[in-house]
């Protein structure tokens, strides 16, 4: 069995009042690990192992040493019942915040992933600093994840919001756990939330052209390059992570073609009147706002398109008005998926649909 020393010291140098940080020193495997306690000690007010009698908050900070201790040897036991190595890293996490290590993630992943997800990972991280600000990476139990969705259940959220921001709180703490940080995933003994399937939110054709009115005006230039971007999700069946880096590569002839941001794939369409001319326009735009500024504006344009209008509109509204648009027009659910860039879950998915009989079928496509 391993060999582990914890004890409390005085470490550093003194600070204006003449005090010393109190730490945690724990030796494990030839390898020393320091925690902080917060606490701030006159040398005069320490024995050693503990605070003096004459220090006012003696008995607050020796209970606290006490509890910290307690904690690293309550973990260090458990691993070793188990038969699990203890390891530095491992000693590093007992204590741990979950939240300040769950920001550290976001701050880590800034070059990586898109804005919206970043936002969404901000948004569980909001939730649970909410719901258990102090919560550290060994407090994460089923227990604590029951009691934490209970607190999310009686929050008013939209759709599969709990869905996905538990999705994304997993996701942190199987990295801390790749770290090791952490041993044990609570998330595998307490059940997933179930996602629900959406309703699938379209505009009809006659609720389009009412946006396309709308559009005339007088509103903000934000605004009006947010709802420009809007039709092209509706045009065109593009994602927002596209309309964000659409640029005039995209347009080749009478084509708009480039790799989906979501997933890779090729997405080439043949551009109707319609997706040409409002191409054109967004060419001599500014850039698509961020996808919370764009959400919003899409409801202040609902509005103005009431009563026509009157549902929750998000960026995603034009991406399915595209794809319910095409089969309504006779395009086959092949043509659309190869058109859309997304993948197809029956056998018929898997064979090639080639660009001639695509351009075809896209002529059925009426706006």
């Amino acid at each position: 069995m391993q060999k582990v020393t914890i004890h409390p010291r005085l470490m550093g140098g003194k600070n204006k009042e003449g005090k010393r940080a109190l730490k945690i020193i724990i030796r494990i495997s030839g390898k020393r690990i320091v925690k902080s306690l917060n606490e701030f000690i006159s040398p005069d007010d320490w024995t050693g192992s503990e605070v003096r009698k004459s220090h006012p908050q003696h008995q607050m900070i020796n209970l606290k040493i006490k509890k910290r201790i307690s904690e690293i040897e309550q973990e260090i036991r458990r691993m070793q019942l188990m038969d699990v190595p203890v390891t530095p890293d491992f000693i590093q996490g007992v204590n741990r915040s979950f939240c300040e290590y769950f920001s550290g993630y976001i701050d880590g992943k800034r070059d990586v992933l898109e804005g919206s997800t970043l936002d969404t990972y901000r948004q569980a991280l909001a939730r649970i600093q909410e719901f258990d600000k102090s919560i550290t990476l060994h407090g994460i139990t089923p227990r604590w994840l029951a009691l934490f969705h209970q607190h999310l259940a009686r929050v008013p959220l939209e759709g599969n919001t709990i869905h996905k921001l538990w999705k994304k709180m997993r996701t942190v703490y199987l990295d801390a756990m790749h770290n090791r940080l952490t041993s044990e995933d609570p998330f595998k003994k307490y059940p997933m939330p179930k996602y629900q399937n959406p309703d699938r939110i379209h505009l009809t054709l006659s609720q389009v052209q009412a946006w396309e009115r709308a559009l005339k005006l007088p509103m903000s230039e934000t605004m009006l390059v947010s709802g420009m971007y809007f039709l092209l999700g509706c045009y065109s069946g593009l994602r927002i992570s596209d309309w964000l880096r659409f640029s005039s590569e995209f347009i080749r002839e009478d084509r708009l073609i480039l790799r989906a941001k979501k997933n890779g794939q090729l997405v080439s369409l043949q551009m109707h009147d319609k997706l040409k001319q409002l191409t054109e326009k967004l060419l001599h735009m500014r850039p698509c706002p961020a996808e919370p500024t764009v959400n919003e504006n899409l409801k202040a344009i609902a509005k103005m398109c009431n009563p026509e209008i009157d549902m929750p509109i998000t960026s995603h509204v034009g991406r399915h008005t595209f794809a319910v648009r095409c089969l309504e027009s006779g395009i086959t659910s092949d043509v659309v998926a190869e058109y859309m860039g997304i993948s197809r879950r029956t056998v018929a998915i898997y064979a090639k649909v080639t660009n001639p009989l695509m351009d075809a079928e896209f002529k059925k496509f009426r706006t």
